[in-house]
């Protein structure tokens, strides 16, 4: 389905419905556009991969130890 949308006085545009849904968008998303490398005059159209979205899709099997991190990031940050 092709629909257009206005770029308005501030730069702003509007993504569809159809394509918000489709592509499962949230409101307050950050996107980011990129310039296609190929093709001047096309823009790509990214979301951000928020934080927090990515919890629990990486497993470990170290404990995490609030002392040590702590330690770690005391140490790290003398170094600056």
């Amino acid at each position: 389905m092709l629909q257009s949308t206005t770029l308005t006085q501030k730069g702003q545009i509007t993504i569809p419905l159809f394509l918000r849904q489709r592509l499962k968008l949230k409101t307050g998303q950050q996107m980011v556009f990129l310039p296609h490398p190929e093709q001047p005059g096309i823009l790509i159209l990214k979301p951000i991969t928020d934080l927090i979205s990515l919890k629990g899709k990486f497993k470990s099997h170290k404990k995490y130890n609030k002392t040590r991190a702590r330690a770690t990031f005391t140490k790290d940050i003398s170094k600056i």
